[in-house]
């Protein structure tokens, strides 16, 4: 207990010392009084409890306004020691408690904001909220979703966090008001997401392996029959010539076979230690064929010991299958660009597909170029075999699903 005989000390003392709680009482005989004493104790430390101890009821001028944060106010005629004291550990507790509610909601890594009603203007919030909604202690800032006290919802900010909101009626300081607690759920929705594509991708994995292999079975008695019925017949007959066709037909079956497979890791490869590098320098030639004249090729392969280990040749179809979806993107021409660097991923990293990459050194392959590009809804499905934007007859829809297939197999990403 520390005992002080004018204002004046004891806002020295707040300034420098931790004090807990004022009890106010009249000053020594013959000394001048401040007329705001209480105001001048908030003004200074906003939160400390007062109690105010008088003499005579024509004390109740010390009392603040009530929006100000009225005192507890003890007549000195009524109170004797036990009350006096119940009454300091009351405000204490209450202090304490309000000290710990304050720590919990500064570092609660949920959003705590309110906002009046119904101008939605901020009246409070905690760093969370801050955060989340992107706004500094000094701006006025009006909500700008609609407010409904006791519901649920979810809402996005800033295009990029999903925020679970819950919003409750209150009073705050004799105004209608409503508490909005605010819940980043944006890792929640991308797992959610993640896991949605990674079902769909495994029931259409297992889906094209059953359909690859019984087709393949039915496949190969085809071309069997039909080297058979070759050998029977003369080379300049007509049945010849639409037996080679239904050959060059099966040839083309087994291919598309094949990569369905690859696809769904039906098919045994052969990986390897090899630099990816060299792979894509190497291809330069046959990727030069791959693209039209109005397209610029630009090989950026300078990198050295980006090795990799995967079978060298399902990585040269993935690299084609890229290219290819690059030039058709650019029916106007434009610039091709494929490089091989390495690359770190970290923890912030936040990725966009159901691949994941988990933080560590990698070995990285861009293709890119100036093309028409991709929407969302294109993204959410360009991994499934036969799903394309083009026309039927331009395309399979396998070559993004078949590098979906490469890279998993060989523990990549994309």
């Amino acid at each position: 207990i520390l005992h002080v005989d004018s204002l004046e000390e004891a806002l020295t003392r707040l300034a420098k010392e931790n004090i807990h709680l004022v009890l106010l009482g009249p000053g020594p005989p013959d000394t001048p009084s401040d007329p705001n004493p209480i105001e001048r104790i908030h003004a200074l430390s906003p939160d400390i409890p007062i109690i105010v101890y008088s003499g005579s009821s024509c004390e109740r001028m010390l009392l603040p306004t009530e929006e100000k944060g009225a005192p507890c106010f003890l007549p000195a005629q009524m109170v004797d020691a036990d009350m006096l004291a119940s009454t300091v550990k009351e405000a204490l507790e209450m202090f304490q408690m309000q000290q710990n509610l304050r720590r919990v909601i500064e570092t609660s890594s949920d959003g705590m904001a309110i906002f009046s009603i119904p101008d939605k203007h901020l009246l409070f919030a905690n760093p969370a909220a801050r955060t989340l909604l992107d706004v500094s202690p000094d701006v006025d800032y009006v909500f700008p979703h609609q407010l409904a006290p006791d519901t649920t919802t979810v809402v996005e900010f800033g295009g990029h966090v999903i925020t679970e909101m819950q919003m409750v009626a209150v009073d705050w300081n004799d105004r209608a008001a409503c508490l909005v607690t605010l819940h980043d759920i944006s890792e929640r929705k991308r797992l959610e997401r993640q896991l949605r594509q990674a079902q769909k991708m495994e029931a259409i994995g297992l889906l094209a392996s059953g359909v690859a292999h019984d087709f393949n079975n039915i496949l190969t008695v085809i071309s069997g029959f039909t080297d058979l019925a070759l050998d029977e017949t003369s080379p300049d007959s007509k049945i010849h010539t639409d037996l080679l066709q239904i050959k060059a037909a099966g040839d083309r079956a087994s291919t598309l076979i094949r990569r369905l497979l690859t696809f769904s890791r039906g098919t045994e490869n052969s990986p390897r230690i090899v630099a990816l590098d060299t792979i894509v320098a190497d291809a330069h030639n046959m990727l030069d064929r791959l693209i039209r004249d109005d397209i610029e090729l630009v090989l950026d392969c300078n990198a050295q010991n980006l090795n990799i280990e995967a079978d060298p040749g399902q990585i040269e179809q993935m690299v084609v299958n890229l290219v290819i979806n690059a030039r058709d993107a650019m029916p106007d021409g434009g610039r091709l660009t494929v490089e091989t660097f390495g690359s770190t991923i970290d923890e912030r990293y936040e990725a966009t597909t159901l691949l994941e990459p988990s933080p560590g050194e990698y070995v990285a392959l861009a293709v890119t170029d100036t093309g028409v590009g991709m929407n969302n809804d294109t993204i959410g499905h360009m991994f499934e075999p036969f799903f394309s934007t083009k026309q039927k007859t331009q395309a399979t829809g396998l070559g993004p699903a078949t590098t979906y297939g490469i890279l998993k197999q060989c523990g990549g990403h994309i």
